[in-house]
């Protein structure tokens, strides 16, 4: 299923170099069909926050051929980030805001490091649940990859 480029996030360019079908938005709007979008919700660490971008983008390009899928990536302001994630998250991030407005066909929900023994005292935790109240009225499938355990 090819992806549809939102931006130009570094991660495109690697994942197309592997084999990933990348097309680009006007290609996408010239075809006679619907792309499906998808958000994730990147919760990881900054380290793993591109890596974690790729993982997913790549399951998601590399599973048809027939469906486009538009990927929403976003985070939560409330995830503490460092200086150089919150510029990647800035230039190539979406806002929840926007995407509550927009809607979601689907949504990936990643794991996150947890330093709480208790995960409800987690800064994001609210917000976290926000958007999972959120996703259980207005998004047909949402997937949670290791936060599930929690």
């Amino acid at each position: 299923m090819p992806l549809i480029q939102a931006n130009a996030m570094p991660s495109y360019d690697r994942i197309r170099g592997e084999g990933v079908p990348i097309i680009d938005p006007d290609q996408a709007q010239s075809q006679d069909i619907r792309e499906i979008h998808i958000g994730i919700l990147n919760m990881m660490q900054d380290a793993a926050l591109a890596a974690t971008e790729r993982q997913f983008l790549r399951i998601l390009g590399n599973s048809s051929q027939i469906i486009q899928i538009k990927p929403h990536l976003f985070s939560l302001p409330s995830r503490a980030r460092g200086a150089e994630a919150k510029a990647h998250i800035a230039q190539y991030y979406d806002e929840f805001e926007d995407l509550k407005d927009q809607g979601l066909d689907g949504l990936i929900i990643t794991g996150a490091n947890i330093a709480e023994p208790d995960i409800v005292k987690e800064s994001f935790w609210a917000e976290l649940c926000a958007v999972m109240d959120w996703a259980d009225q207005n998004v047909a499938s949402t997937m949670c990859a290791c936060l599930a355990s929690h």
